[in-house]
């Protein structure tokens, strides 16, 4: 199999992907608990940066490794965060389906 070449400068590119990633799917537990609280302008905002920016910067991050510009370590972590994103979408998909 042909070694891809990474690309070094889109290395703090993916790290920054990943963390934020981290942070958007770790929060959905404390965004379910709030929900119900949360007023419409909240519930448009968070719906906007989800759709918006966490989902196409999933997306990018998932196309980064299909074309194996991660670093080992990189994709490891990458691999947690899959396991993270199975784990929460239900329950994010259920937020975004709410008028």
């Amino acid at each position: 199999m042909a070694q891809v070449a990474r690309d070094l400068r889109r290395q703090p590119d993916v790290d920054y992907h990943l963390d934020y990633q981290f942070r958007a799917w770790g929060s959905i537990p404390e965004y379910t608990d709030r929900w119900p609280e949360m007023d419409a302008i909240d519930k448009e905002v968070f719906h906007l940066e989800w759709v918006g920016i966490t989902e196409s910067r999933l997306e990018q991050l998932q196309r980064w490794a299909e074309q194996g510009l991660l670093t080992p370590t990189q994709r490891d972590h990458y691999d947690e965060l899959q396991q993270l994103v199975a784990q929460h979408r239900p329950a994010a998909e259920a937020l975004l389906s709410e008028p």
